[in-house]
């Protein structure tokens, strides 16, 4: 079961969610919307090239480019990108619930506008049912 939740913040103020996340054995991907990567350009000159993806690995990391045809569908790249992940936080704009910090605890902002305190713990509890 995945879930996909906007965000407006950086990556360290869901450090604590990611955190309590993972003790459950949960994945949790990061997705920036708009946001062009990082050109790397002997992976940018095999896809000039026509190759369908170009990936480096190295040490812990993996990078990967894929040509796109058209605009990216958001189901799409969380089908493909994200298999495995509890939690995808999205930043950018999406029609996706939003989820913000408050101190020290979130506020999620259902579709509809409704406003749903909740603690880290809580948070985590909802992301274990199948709706939030």
């Amino acid at each position: 079961m995945l879930h996909a939740i906007c965000i407006e913040e950086g990556v360290e103020v869901f450090a604590p969610l990611v955190a309590a996340l993972a003790a459950k054995g949960w994945r949790v991907g990061w997705l920036e919307l708009e946001a062009p990567p990082a050109i790397d350009l002997p992976l940018e000159a095999a896809l000039n090239a026509g190759a369908f993806r170009a990936v480096a690995v190295g040490g812990n990391r993996a990078r990967a480019l894929k040509s796109m045809k058209g605009a990216p569908v958001l189901a799409d790249v969380l089908r493909e990108y994200f298999k495995g992940c509890r939690l995808v936080l999205v930043l950018g704009q999406a029609d996706l619930p939003r989820l913000r910090s408050r101190a020290g605890e979130w506020d999620l902002v259902t579709a509809g506008g409704v406003v749903k305190p909740l603690s880290t713990v809580g948070l985590v509890r909802a992301l274990g049912r199948p709706k939030l």
